[in-house]
């Protein structure tokens, strides 16, 4: 621990030398932004129209499993318009939440071929727990790995309409692994009108990125599909030297759509992802992952009436991938099945939704679960949502659900809110909330033998992990919705989370036999603050805060507490400037912090604080204006740094390329 706090002091003076030099850059780059977009206030669109678009958006499903506005909600929401995802010109998924509040994004290579971090409110590792990812809808969390392969999901950012993050447990409507926050990645539906995009890019790294996409209709059946490339050279080592970190990657999509009645709609998804990565500081330079996966799904959505609606979805996933020198092989195959029921009734003062869902999953590896071969899980779930209003400024919400599964048998997952509306614009919120995150098949079943001296074993009686969260918050907004501020206060305690520990020793042949537990507790306590200007629809200014205090229990291994940055601000926006010049730009502040990779034999770094820059031009051709030249710079500020113990360097990075789109 000693060592750890002078790593950590050394690193302070680090971040500071460099805050000091990078100081009158920023304060330039900031007061250009801020003096341009100022200007830009004789532009605005009419005061009735920038109303109403800004009222669309601020309507989200994720929070309740319903349509309400942010400020009706019960918990903490961000959304990701379409237009903000435009203009940051993210290459990665995982870049679009880099600058969110109470969100830690790392660029993080596991052993398992996993190429990014994302949490909400702290505990960044290596496959995230507790943070449930949805795909419309569908949960596109592993249950073999307890998290998210954000480079295997079957999605490209062009096809993204908007992505709605909720901050704090919901378990109770959505289950398993929703007890830290949801993150709802939702594609953009086929219009039936018939459109062709293209486009294509490449930069540092030796990268190239090509996307094609287009959607028409064929009746009254609409569809869209697409397909998505890159390729890219590794990252620097953190020495100086090389490591085989590539990429080549395929996604291909289609989403139809088809009204068999005015009010019914039937959906239909399918896609795939094939991903060959190079996994970095395992040995020899082929070393590298395979990961092949495909999914489909049908959902259904009828209205019997004004008040009374129905939605099903069903759902499957199956992914084989071949990782690591050994190699090791995996099959994960994952059904999953829901039905919601939602009701409007007594004057809208009551909204009551109900329903259940189904999942079976399984994972197949004769490594990992020697002995078995096979692991898996059948989960039955039932949930109940209700919110009254008593008043018409006030609305109590409460929600419960029961899970049971075939290993932890049956486990109760609820929470209740309060929000009160003093005015329509603005809302005071409080919560507390209990959720249960089921662990995942490794640390239950596992049985692994690595290529050194470690033998893992799992235990199949570990307790799901409890979170316990108390909230309070405030939304609010001026009276043409141009200024929006979001604050939060939270307190979280998370108990039975799962750790590794010795059980044996024996020296011929040298072997160390670990078990995992779930003996660890730990205690988030935090604050957000969001601000965001909107000048008209294309133009706007965002900063947000985030400050977090993460302890532990029982023990001080610092895996968890020192993990979490306790102080994080990010200030950005986005503007189009006319002449057909557009872009955005994100700046974000990271205090120091110190991370250890389990996967990688507790290898560790101590992060200083550090600031990183994103930019993003376009250009709107004269003479087509749906063709445009775009540039975009990650990282700009230093040449690279580290944010992660894989022995690599997040190294400044430049794109440039073309999109066109044709449509009739």
């Amino acid at each position: 621990m000693k060592g750890w706090q002078q790593k950590a002091d050394i690193g302070d003076q680090e971040g500071a030398m460099k805050n000091n030099n990078l100081k009158r850059n920023i304060g330039l780059i900031l007061s250009v932004w801020l003096v341009s977009s100022w200007n830009l206030w004789g532009l605005e669109r009419a005061a009735e129209e920038t109303f109403e678009f800004f009222e669309r958006e601020s309507q989200v499903v994720t929070a309740s499993r319903r349509p309400q506005t942010v400020g009706e909600s019960p918990l903490a929401v961000d959304v990701i318009t379409e237009e903000e995802i435009k203009s940051q010109g993210a290459v990665n998924l995982w870049d679009l939440l880099r600058y969110r509040a109470g969100l830690d994004v790392l660029e993080g290579r596991s052993i398992n071929g996993n190429r990014a971090i994302v949490s909400v409110r702290g505990f960044p590792q290596e496959f995230a727990q507790n943070v449930l990812v949805l795909l419309d809808g569908r949960s596109v969390y592993s249950p073999d790995d307890d998290g998210v392969y954000w480079n295997r999901l079957p999605v490209s950012i062009e096809d993204i309409h908007r992505i709605e993050i909720v901050r704090g447990p919901n378990a109770a409507l959505y289950g398993t692994g929703a007890a830290l926050g949801v993150i709802n990645i939702i594609t953009k539906k086929p219009s039936g009108n018939t459109a062709v995009l293209l486009n294509a890019r490449g930069g540092s790294l030796s990268s190239f990125q090509s996307y094609q996409g287009g959607e028409s209709s064929i009746g009254k059946v609409k569809y869209r599909v697409s397909h998505h490339y890159r390729q890219e050279d590794g990252f620097p080592s953190a020495d100086g030297g090389n490591q085989p970190d590539f990429l080549h990657r395929h996604v291909a999509n289609l989403r139809a759509g088809w009204q068999p009645g005015p009010d019914s709609d039937l959906e239909f998804f399918a896609g795939r992802s094939w991903n060959i990565v190079g996994l970095p500081g395992l040995g020899p330079k082929e070393t590298r992952s395979d990961a092949d996966s495909h999914f489909q799904m049908a959902r259904l959505s009828h209205r019997f009436s004004p008040n009374s609606a129905v939605e099903a979805f069903a759902s499957r996933n199956d992914g084989v991938s071949r990782e690591g020198p050994s190699p090791l092989n995996i099959r994960i195959l994952q059904h999953d099945a829901d039905v919601l029921h939602r009701l409007e009734w007594w004057d809208q003062r009551l909204f009551t939704s109900y329903g259940m869902s189904y999942r079976d999953a399984q994972t197949e590896s004769s490594q990992r679960y020697s002995g078995r071969n096979r692991v898996g899980m059948k989960l039955y779930r039932g949930y109940f949502h209700q919110l009254v209003k008593p008043a018409d400024r006030l609305s109590l919400q409460g929600a419960v659900a029961l899970e049971s599964s075939d290993i932890s048998g049956m486990k109760p997952s609820y929470q209740t809110a309060a929000v009160f509306q003093p005015t329509p614009l603005h809302a005071l919120r409080a919560s507390y909330s209990v959720a249960r995150t089921i662990h995942d098949f490794f640390p239950l079943f596992a049985n692994y033998r690595t290529t050194g001296i470690l033998r893992l074993i799992g235990d199949s009686n570990l307790e799901p992990v409890k979170t316990t969260s108390y909230e309070v918050g405030y939304h609010g907004s001026d009276r043409r919705r141009r200024l929006r501020m979001n604050a939060s206060l939270y307190y979280t305690e998370i108990k039975n989370l799962h750790a590794s520990a010795v059980r044996s020793v024996t020296f011929n042949p040298p072997l160390i036999t670990l078990v995992f537990n779930d003996q660890q507790e730990s205690i988030a306590r935090g604050a957000e603050v969001d601000l965001e200007y909107d000048f008209s629809p294309s133009r706007s200014l965002y900063a947000n805060y985030t400050h977090e205090y993460v302890t532990e229990n029982k023990t001080n291994y610092g895996l968890r507490s020192r993990n979490t940055p306790v102080n994080k601000l990010n200030l950005g926006g986005r503007a189009d400037v006319g002449y057909g010049i557009s872009g955005g730009a994100n700046l974000g502040f990271k205090d120091n912090y110190f991370i250890t990779s389990e996967g990688r034999s507790n290898a560790s770094a101590l992060v200083p604080a550090n600031w990183r820059l994103d930019l993003h031009l376009a250009y709107a051709l004269p003479f087509y204006r749906d063709a445009e030249l775009f540039f975009t710079g990650q990282n700009l500020l230093v040449p690279d740094r580290v944010e992660f113990p894989d022995g690599l360097a997040v190294p400044r990075t430049l794109y440039g390329g073309v999109s066109v789109k044709w449509s009739r």
